[in-house]
């Protein structure tokens, strides 16, 4: 693909996903999504075949964005460091928006994972996907002594899943960084 028609592609993408972020996959209609991104419908249509095409070409770029944020978490040199740093930024995330979003895999999980199949294995890969950091990230802080040798790193994992789908969760009731904030702080006890 021509670099300009690349870029005009992950500006699509990327304005199509704030639509969705926004209003969820069925609040967003097929009319909204041409005048946001600024494309006709046949364009839309020859691109992403339909409104569900487009909306699985989002979730892709979001998961490629969501996995080199995970990734940049490896480098940081303590695990725990690492794993507060990843509740942090969340927290930025969904307190830096006007809206309460709360957070595009948390709420695409919600909205379609149970009667889309496609959808479902998108959020099952995606989840997968931070798993396997978390998991890295608390057998590195075993092996650093940062957490105890005797670690439950399957139950640990679920653990921080658990907050982090929690905290994106809350953030739609209360975008209070002090509360999320202090759900962090009592998570990070129990490492």
């Amino acid at each position: 693909m021509p670099r300009s028609k690349q870029y005009k592609y992950e500006a699509v993408l990327e304005k199509a996903m704030d639509l969705f972020w926004a209003k969820g996959y069925n609040g967003t209609s097929i009319q909204e999504l041409v005048s946001h991104v600024k494309l006709s419908k046949t364009s839309m249509y020859e691109a992403f075949t339909d409104k569900h095409g487009l909306f699985m070409a989002t979730l892709h770029n979001y998961r490629k964005r969501l996995n080199n944020n995970m990734s940049l978490l490896r480098e940081i040199p303590s695990a725990r460091a690492a794993i507060e740093l990843s509740f942090e930024s969340i927290i930025a995330e969904v307190t830096d928006h006007r809206h309460r979003r709360g957070g595009y895999l948390t709420n695409t999980a919600i909205e379609l994972a149970p009667h889309d199949k496609e959808v479902e294995e998108w959020v099952n890969e995606s989840i997968k996907d931070i798993e396997k950091v978390y998991t890295e990230l608390l057998q590195k802080g075993i092996k650093s002594k940062e957490f105890s040798a005797d670690m439950n790193i399957e139950s640990k994992v679920n653990f921080i899943m658990g907050v982090r789908h929690g905290i994106l969760v809350y953030s739609k009731i209360r975008q209070d960084k002090t509360r999320l904030q202090s759900i962090v702080t009592e998570a990070l006890k129990v490492l």
